[in-house]
């Protein structure tokens, strides 16, 4: 424990929770804790989910941050690799700290992929990407830390716990220019139609916005195989051009489909550039384009000057709506705002 241990005091807890509570759900709304859970109760319940929330809120004062993100690793190895603990809350704990990776990151030591591999054989052994009304959920005696059974309900934590490790997945995925480990299916629509009609939390109406964005930028990706330009099925202009046409008339879809209330959420317009980047970024990729050579100088086609030109601008307004972030919320956003 962070307050056991020494390496924070309780007020300084109760302040980087408090903070999780007001702010961070804003960039990341699938990981919640009630506004009537305090500090004490939260470590004495969820103590795997308080020691990574502090490991990511912590990020002003560096060296504890490390301390902390150091333990919370050990933690990681011993309770999950070690001795196979699953429940839910080690999931909230996992995305988390995903959400919040940026902040560990090494290049030369990147821990990322394996987190969110955990995260995704939890998804599958807690159950959470079936939907229970299609099959029966099998018996689980695993208890959470709180040494409840599991209940067999659904629960809103469960349905963000599953959608907040596709959309971690999928930013992985678009960053690293790799094909999604975690597959969208009508389920994860269903859960995020319900967390948008019954919402507990304001952030609850940011959370099917944002997997519809992620559905698209892993078509996209699988569309122009980004993860293997050289042998991508779909080349030339004509198929191009119809293929972004689409892709760009489904993005404005999305867009004019926001609720009132997310249509100045950070994260979501930040997602929007980065997806419009995305799009148009096939218009780099001399592989994927037909081109012809006279006289040892490449003719490049309109379409691919247009859609570099559309790259380009939307490269400009995912900048321009960073630099607006204030510097009091930037340390806020989870690590897909900064992946493209």
């Amino acid at each position: 424990d962070p307050v056991d241990s020494g390496i924070l005091d309780e007020p300084c807890a109760a302040l980087l929770l408090a903070e999780f509570k007001q702010s961070y759900i804003n960039s990341f709304p699938f990981v919640i804790v009630p506004v009537s859970m305090d500090v004490n109760t939260l470590r004495q319940r969820q103590p795997f989910l308080f020691h990574s929330i502090t490991a990511v809120m912590a990020y002003g004062t560096p060296s504890k941050q490390r301390l902390l993100a150091t333990e919370l690793k050990n933690q990681i190895a011993s309770r999950i690799i070690g001795h196979s603990h699953k429940s839910l809350e080690i999931l909230q704990g996992l995305l988390v700290y995903g959400a919040g990776s940026y902040f560990f990151y090494q290049p030369e030591n990147q821990q990322l992929a394996i987190v969110l591999q955990l995260c995704v054989a939890m998804v599958q052994d807690l159950g959470l990407s079936k939907n229970p009304k299609a099959t029966m959920r099998k018996p689980n005696s695993s208890e959470d830390q709180c040494g409840t059974a599991f209940n067999t309900e659904r629960l809103a934590a469960e349905n963000r716990a599953l959608l907040g490790t596709y959309f971690l997945t999928v930013a992985f995925s678009q960053a690293w220019r790799k094909r999604c480990t975690l597959s969208h299916t009508p389920f994860m629509a269903q859960c995020a139609h319900s967390l948008t009609e019954r919402p507990e939390q304001s952030s609850d109406t940011f959370i099917s916005p944002l997997i519809r964005l992620s559905e698209l930028i892993c078509r996209v990706n699988n569309s122009f195989s980004y993860d293997d330009i050289d042998n991508a099925a779909v080349k030339g202009d004509i198929m191009l051009n119809l293929l972004i046409a689409n892709f760009l008339s489904e993005l404005d879809q999305i867009r004019s489909s926001f609720p009132a209330a997310a249509k100045h959420n950070t994260t979501l317009n930040l997602q929007c550039c980065l997806l419009d980047i995305w799009i148009n970024e096939c218009s780099l990729h001399g592989a994927l384009w037909t081109s012809s050579s006279e006289h040892n100088v490449i003719q490049v086609s309109l379409i691919r000057i247009q859609t570099l030109h559309r790259c380009f601008s939307a490269m400009k307004s995912y900048l321009n709506t960073l630099i607006a972030v204030p510097q009091s919320s930037v340390h806020n956003l989870s690590f897909p705002s900064w992946a493209g």
